[in-house]
């Protein structure tokens, strides 16, 4: 499917981790969470048309989604920082944006209270300081300029397959 241009790629488990929610009892709680998703990955696509750089597609995974660019940044430390941070920043902003109608009782519910801590969630996860998040592009935006990019990359890489073992033998 391709919206904008842009082609929109689910992986199969995807809709096996809708199927499972179905029959759990959460998949409005799941189809928030992806449309949250969309949103932040449509954030991080803005970011990078505003840059010049073309998106090749996004994808959604059981995870979480990509939005995977058409270069490498290597030299473009400015550029990568700013559309690695638009993802987190867009969650942030809904975040407060959300939490402010709370405070003033112009929303109220579960449901609010939920797209905050989503948001949050969110927001933190993605800020990690490893590849493939937008916190391991944060980091090697900055850390590159000292260590070169491809040694960057390589160290965030590895921290960030450490890390996706330790989720998944602890979580």
């Amino acid at each position: 499917m391709r919206v904008y241009g842009i082609k929109i790629r689910i992986h199969p488990t995807f809709i096996g981790l809708l199927v499972l929610c179905v029959f759990s009892g959460l998949i409005s709680r799941a189809l928030t969470v992806f449309v949250l998703v969309i949103l932040h990955e449509l954030a991080h696509i803005a970011a990078a048309r505003a840059y010049g750089v073309k998106v090749a597609s996004i994808e959604l995974y059981p995870y979480g989604g990509t939005a995977v660019l058409e270069n490498t940044f290597e030299g473009k430390r400015k550029e990568e920082a700013a559309i690695a941070f638009a993802g987190p920043a867009f969650n942030l902003l809904l975040l407060f944006f959300i939490q402010t109608l709370r405070w003033q009782g112009l929303i109220t519910g579960e449901w609010t209270l939920e797209l905050v801590k989503i948001n949050l969630w969110l927001a933190a996860f993605n800020l990690l300081p490893i590849l493939p998040l937008d916190g391991g592009r944060l980091a090697r935006a900055f850390l590159s300029g000292f260590f070169g990019f491809v040694k960057t990359t390589k160290f965030l890489a590895a921290a960030g397959k450490w890390a996706g073992g330790f989720f998944v033998i602890f979580g």
